[in-house]
């Protein structure tokens, strides 16, 4: 006999390579039962399947309230504040004029007004929309705006 065969013919493994080869397969099923609980597929300890972060795309509420009134040679717009978004940054104001739209503040401002100081003189639009922090903008809030016709100013020289 030449030590790997039994005398009944069957191969015989030595007692190094098979403690090896348990303890490789002991390896293989820690492995394997550690991948299936990470996976949520253990009946003993469940874990949740890994989350994917959550993207936010949902603006943020539109703006209410909004009118315009006639100040000294402004306009000054007023809207209601947000209380109803957490992730509120502020809002963007726009001037709504010969079929475009012009943006009035350059950051998002989170006050519930804004004054016109340079308002064209002539009817336009102005509108006001929410941002939050994710950089989702909410729907406009528009109004019309007519300036009121100034008072001619006569002067008489006597």
């Amino acid at each position: 006999m030449n030590g790997k065969q039994s005398r009944k013919g069957k191969s015989m493994i030595s007692r190094a390579a098979k403690q090896s080869l348990m303890m490789r397969a002991s390896v293989l099923m820690i492995l394997l039962a550690g991948t299936a609980m990470l996976a949520g597929c253990s009946d003993t300890d469940p874990i949740a399947a890994p989350l994917s972060p959550t993207v936010d795309t949902a603006p943020p509420s539109i703006p209410t309230g909004l009118s315009a009134a006639t100040g000294s040679r402004v306009v000054k717009l007023a809207w209601q504040p947000n209380t109803s978004d957490a992730d509120f940054v502020g809002f963007k104001v726009y001037r709504l004029a010969f079929d475009n739209q012009y943006l009035l503040t350059e950051q998002p401002i989170t006050d519930s007004g804004w004054v016109d100081q340079q308002p064209l003189g002539l009817p336009c639009g102005y509108a006001v929309s929410a941002i939050d922090e994710a950089g989702n903008e909410s729907a406009w809030s528009e109004v019309r705006y007519t300036p009121e016709p100034e008072e001619p100013q006569i002067d008489i020289q006597r």
